[in-house]
């Protein structure tokens, strides 16, 4: 389980892009 939060910090992307990785990774 990879929280969008988590990977927003780990690599910094626009929030529209951390969000899409969140519901790619869940």
């Amino acid at each position: 389980r990879m929280d969008p939060r988590l990977i927003e910090r780990a690599v910094p992307l626009s929030p529209e892009q951390a969000e899409a990785i969140g519901i790619a990774a869940r």
